[in-house]
């Protein structure tokens, strides 16, 4: 990993040659895909416990363009004291978190913790070469120096660790199991550095989602403010990464059909209405979208065969990416944050 001014962090790595068929024409391989040099550290396990760790980052597609920064939320059951380990397609390590501009690890129980935080003077800024890494989050209920012994060698205000991946995730299980008296939890997560995410579709009119704050409380009312440069039909979605959802907020049971009218805003829910919309949990980052037909209608009738929650479908995540988008419907989103 190489680590350029401003205190950036390198995601490196290789393309996985991962190749699958869809639409009848060659699929690009998921840049995600991991190289065999990472596995090691992808299948780190922890002794089994009731402490749990939660782990988001900022883009919900996983990929990041060169220049981009990748900003994680952690999230933790316990009182906790955390280890961020970033591991490039070479199957090389570096220690994201603690480091030397932040040098404590601990998280409350039931608490957000950004990393970076506010204000900090260091920053993960992902530059080439593109291709697959991965994020390993371990959690342990008691203050550990879970690196003692191995190699490292400083950079900027992380370690880099000389040992390859598995060299560490055979020094970690053993690190875990000598420490009995701990509760322990890990996480992973995969993204990619990109040359392109692909040009956004061509939008055949305006259309403008706003919610009342980017930051919500788990029960909290949401309100939403939307137009539409023409007369369409709306649907609007929740997408909950950590649960694997979709639930559809309009249309739904209690109003089976949206229309917003050329050039006006309105708000949902109105005034009168008969259901509420509230943020859900569990806390983290989730994202809004909303589609408006224009040339036709966008009714409950379309969800009939999916689970419902209350008056909401629900959908999987699955489920929703497979709803053909027809060029005259247009589309936008928006992203927000869940607190405990």
């Amino acid at each position: 990993m190489f680590f350029r001014p401003r205190y950036s962090l390198l995601m490196s790595a290789s393309l996985a040659c991962t190749l699958a068929f869809a639409s009848g024409a060659l699929a690009q391989p998921d840049p995600r895909n991991l190289t065999p040099e990472m596995i090691p550290m992808a299948e780190v396990q922890t002794p089994d416990s009731a402490l749990e760790i939660d782990a988001w980052i900022n883009r919900a597609d996983g990929l990041y363009m060169p220049g981009e920064t990748v900003a994680l939320t952690l999230r933790s059951t316990e009182d906790a004291w955390l280890t961020v380990l970033a591991t490039d397609a070479r199957g090389q390590t570096t220690v994201v978190f603690p480091n030397s501009l932040h040098r404590d690890g601990f998280i409350p129980a039931n608490s957000l913790l950004s990393v970076p935080g506010a204000g900090a003077n260091w920053q993960l800024t992902v530059s080439p070469p593109f291709g697959a890494n991965l994020i390993t989050v371990i959690a342990a209920s008691t203050e550990v120096d879970l690196l003692s012994g191995l190699s490292v060698a400083a950079a900027g205000p992380f370690r880099s660790i000389e040992s390859d991946a598995e060299g560490l995730a055979r020094h970690l299980a053993v690190e875990m199991t000598a420490k009995p008296e701990a509760r322990w939890s890990s996480t992973r997560i995969d993204f990619a550095v990109v040359e392109s995410r692909g040009e956004p579709a061509a939008q055949p009119f305006a259309l403008s989602l706003e919610a009342d704050s980017d930051t919500y409380r788990i029960g909290d009312a949401v309100n939403l403010r939307l137009s539409a440069e023409r007369e369409c039909s709306l649907t609007v979605v929740n997408i909950n990464e950590a649960r694997n959802e979709a639930i559809v907020l309009y249309p739904n049971q209690a109003v089976p059909e949206v229309r917003l009218p050329a050039g006006e805003t309105i708000r949902l829910p109105g005034a009168d209405a008969s259901v509420q919309l509230q943020a859900l949990g569990p806390a983290g980052p989730q994202t809004m979208i909303a589609r408006c037909e224009a040339d036709g209608t966008q009714s409950v009738a379309q969800f009939s065969d999916t689970a419902t929650r209350g008056v909401y479908p629900v959908l999987t995540l699955g489920e929703w990416n497979q709803i053909a988008v027809r060029p005259s419907v247009a589309e936008t989103s928006i992203s927000y944050s869940v607190r405990p």
